[in-house]
């Protein structure tokens, strides 16, 4: 067989499998998929209009508190009759409690000591296993590679189907799991917890510079996204005598806002902070 080089192509209109607009706008389709997202948001991201949107739920059925009114968090399915929980909050002073929390007690020593131990305890872990992982992982990362060329092949050949698309992007976001995996195994050596006052001095620096950003309109929606991520979850509870919020939190979220390093490392960093993910603070609990 001769090489490709020499090879005489001739094209053949009428033999199309597929018409060149369809092949083209499949080609450009897929090229959409593949463009990384520079903004940092998922596709179907939207815009927060309040501070605590989304984070706040009711602690009889469940559903979210929404804003009723101008000034007022609600639970949702109350307003469509389906749960008793008629409180009402005012949103400035769910949102100065929540940022009280955020600023006194979510980062203390005792919780910095938990997360420390399980950090370590879980790197040794991944350690003693981290070689046998590192090979199966490139072994399958290999494999999805040979998978990815192959179904290439087909789109070069004109033969594209839903289906073909679909395989592409599955061993797309595989394979870019995996690589991630595989970094963070391959860097658990470099795994440290920041020691406590340097912790505990830019943890502070950070919650001052967010409220600051947070009177700045210029820059607000960023430093609300940077605040909620300190927050899984804030569940409003309401008895005879009293009304009360708990706030979730993830201590591996919260100890990575804390690290103060360059920012070329923040998803290296982020990658070996969340292997302890897992390690849950206990909810803090506070009136309202």
């Amino acid at each position: 067989m001769r090489q490709e080089k020499d090879w005489i192509r001739v094209a053949v209109p009428d033999l199309r499998i597929v018409s060149a607009n369809l092949a083209r706008r499949v080609d450009d389709q897929i090229a959409e998929r593949r463009r990384p997202n520079l903004s940092g948001n998922s596709q179907g991201a939207r815009r927060k209009k309040h501070l605590l949107s989304g984070l706040i739920k009711c602690g009889a059925c469940g559903a979210n508190f929404v804003i009723n009114g101008k000034d007022y968090y609600r639970c949702a399915r109350n307003r469509e009759g389906g749960c008793s929980t008629t409180l009402s909050i005012r949103k400035s002073a769910l949102e100065e409690a929540v940022f009280s929390i955020i600023r006194s007690r979510l980062m203390t020593t005792e919780m910095s000591d938990l997360f420390a131990a399980e950090f370590n305890r879980e790197v040794e872990r991944l350690r003693d296993s981290g070689s046998g992982d590192a090979a199966r992982l490139r072994s399958r990362i290999s494999e999805i590679e040979t998978e990815m060329r192959n179904l290439a092949q087909n789109f070069t050949k004109g033969v594209v189907s839903d289906m073909l698309v679909s395989m592409m992007n599955e061993r797309e976001q595989e394979r870019a799991r995996l690589v991630e995996r595989l970094g963070l195994v391959e860097n658990l050596h470099s795994a440290e917890v920041i020691p406590h006052p340097r912790l505990f001095e830019s943890y502070a620096k950070k919650v001052d510079n967010l409220s600051t950003a947070l009177s700045n309109a210029a820059v607000r929606e960023e430093a609300a996204a940077s605040l909620r991520t300190l927050i899984d979850q804030i569940t409003i509870f309401s008895d005879e005598s009293e009304t009360y919020a708990e706030v979730l939190s993830d201590p591996a979220k919260v100890m990575d806002f804390a690290y103060d390093k360059p920012a070329t490392s923040m998803r290296q960093r982020a990658s070996s902070i969340a292997v302890v993910a897992g390690v849950g603070f206990e909810p803090t609990t506070f009136r309202l």
